[in-house]
């Protein structure tokens, strides 16, 4: 698979809302640059008997406090804008402003708990070659299409339990559609955020017969631009610790390695690596308790025991060498592992 990269366009960034067998998300990120981090989601899944959406939102403090909340509806709520670019159901809203291809995101959870959020991207959402991964030789096996926003500046305010703080730093946002999602069996994804750089990571695996396949795709910011987009990627978990609870084995440490060619000329080849002990856990997600029970007892006939695993690391090292070039970039890093099925 070769690492072609275009920019998104609207109808990239639209809503599908297909009818079956899919799920759809729109995920916005924010690192607020000393030491708290939240996300905001709202998903469109047709995988039940009706479709429903999705909404959350988690947040996470330096001190180890952590907000999180999780609403479902009936798939009817959902509102498009007529070019399908704009979202709203009941108490989440995704706008985006078309000249300047801003997104603001407002989550009203409760005059307590509030998002109102704008993302301004520094770089331009992208996707790679067609924005589509097939999970094997057609659509019926299913598929996934992904394009990406690896940095954007943040604006606006966050209120949480009562107190409310300006929404500066940076963010990354994402909107990905599933076609049976179920094919795949672990998820790896990395969101790095320096002053005026990024890291993406955005990994998934499928069995298949002889062993696993691996689809990757990601990037690299540096001074505010683009130059790297990859997809020889590897995230690899270098240590791992049993999870009871799960039964999973989580990384307690990752090695990723990503390489490819500068996408400026001259074209010289570059590598891209991050390394870390992941020592501040975040989450730990049972991603079956966090569905309705008819859609909850339907997933379970395909994937046995969905669990996600995050952690942030603070002061984090990027090392990237072009050439006998080496620099270090440090910010911090969101961590994700999603595990689907067991092995």
């Amino acid at each position: 698979m070769g690492s072609h990269h275009s920019e998104a366009t609207a109808a990239d960034l639209s809503w599908r809302c297909l009818n079956s067998g899919a799920s759809e998300t729109f995920t916005f990120y924010m690192n607020f640059g000393d030491g708290a981090m939240a996300f905001v989601q709202m998903v469109y899944a047709s995988l039940g008997l009706t479709p429903s959406v999705g909404l959350a939102c988690r947040a996470y403090y330096p001190n180890g406090a952590k907000f999180s909340k999780s609403l479902e509806y009936s798939g009817s709520l959902l509102k498009l804008s007529n070019d399908n670019l704009n979202a709203e159901c009941e108490e989440l809203s995704i706008v985006r402003d078309n000249a300047s291809k801003k997104y603001t995101v407002k989550f009203n959870v409760s005059p307590e708990v509030v998002f109102n959020v704008t993302f301004e991207p520094i770089v331009p959402a992208f996707k790679v070659n067609s924005g589509k991964i097939l999970f094997g030789k057609t659509e019926k096996d299913g598929s996934v299409e992904a394009c990406f926003c690896p940095k954007a500046r943040l604006s606006g305010s966050v209120t949480l339990n009562g107190v409310t703080r300006e929404a500066q730093g940076h963010g990354l946002f994402h909107h990905v559609v599933q076609v049976k999602p179920q094919a795949l069996s672990k998820w790896n994804f990395i969101n790095f955020q320096s002053e005026n750089g990024a890291l993406m990571l955005y990994e998934f695996e499928q069995k298949v017969d002889g062993g696993m396949q691996v689809f990757s795709q990601g990037c690299l910011v540096h001074e505010n631009k683009l130059i790297a987009v990859t997809t020889k990627n590897r995230g690899v978990h270098v240590q791992t610790q049993r999870d009871e609870s799960s039964g999973y084995e989580p990384p307690s440490q990752i090695y990723t390695i990503m390489t490819g060619k500068k996408l400026e000329e001259p074209a010289t080849p570059i590598k891209i690596e991050y390394s870390s002990l992941l020592t501040h856990k975040l989450d730990r997600i049972d991603l079956l308790a966090e569905l309705p029970f008819l859609l909850r007892k339907l997933i379970q006939t395909f994937i046995t025991a969905p669990f996600l695993f995050s952690w942030f690391q603070r002061r984090a090292i990027v090392k990237v060498t072009t050439g006998d070039d080496i620099i270090e970039i440090q910010g911090d890093a969101f961590v994700e592992c999603t595990f689907l099925m067991r092995e």
